[in-house]
């Protein structure tokens, strides 16, 4: 779950989230182009919990999004 949560400031049920990785996680180099991560949280029986999606693009300035 997020490190840091907090209501999302233009008044509605959205939540602003801060998600902090391992740096073992993150990979040291990434190619250019456009990424997807779907992340999952599921039950010991496989339901799904809460499922997000995020997407960025990577140049060669750096992560984009």
């Amino acid at each position: 779950m997020p490190d840091f949560y907090y209501p999302c400031p233009h008044g509605n049920r959205t939540y602003a989230t801060f998600w902090m990785f391992e740096p073992g996680y993150i990979p040291s180099t990434l190619p250019s182009g456009d990424y997807r991560l779907d992340v999952y949280f599921r039950d010991a029986t496989r339901s799904v919990l809460y499922a997000i999606q995020m997407f960025c693009s990577m140049r060669k300035q750096g992560l984009i999004g």
